[in-house]
């Protein structure tokens, strides 16, 4: 990466699979950063409004993170590195498999226990693409 290069677009991390943003030590800084966020969730009221309570991220609740994908083929290692990088960061992390996104963010909202939900997808793009977005349950990306 470049000084300035811009990681996020505008719905997620975009690039082709592999290198780049989404080469294998990019895909675990991004899961690592993630994972900070959730640990401290009320810094982000709007979308975690179950921690304004004060029990945030250190609730035995509202650790698991969902995971879908497309049907790339780049899907599943990408998904794999962003699933172990979050337990290796604590979370529980349930693959969903193939799922089209809305799937993901309305699973994400209806699991009491989740705390993120994640799609590994490039929606339009290349095959050659991938990328990564990031809802909350809230469904806000």
């Amino acid at each position: 990466m470049h000084k300035g290069d811009l990681i996020f677009g505008t719905d997620g991390v975009r690039d082709k699979a592999g290198s780049g943003f989404l080469a294998p030590v990019e895909v675990e800084r991004l899961a690592r950063a993630a994972a900070s966020v959730l640990k401290a969730p009320e810094r982000f009221p709007r979308d975690f409004p179950w921690a304004a309570g004060g029990s945030g991220g250190n609730s035995a609740r509202r650790w698991k993170v969902l995971i879908g994908r497309d049907t790339r083929e780049s899907g599943p290692a990408i998904g794999a590195q962003m699933g172990g990088a979050l337990r290796r960061s604590g979370f529980a992390v349930i693959d969903l498999g193939v799922i089209p996104t809305p799937g993901v963010a309305h699973l994400a909202a209806a699991e009491p226990e989740a705390i993120l939900g994640v799609v590994v997808s490039a929606s339009h793009n290349p095959a050659e693409y991938n990328g990564t977005k990031f809802l909350a349950t809230t469904g806000a990306k």
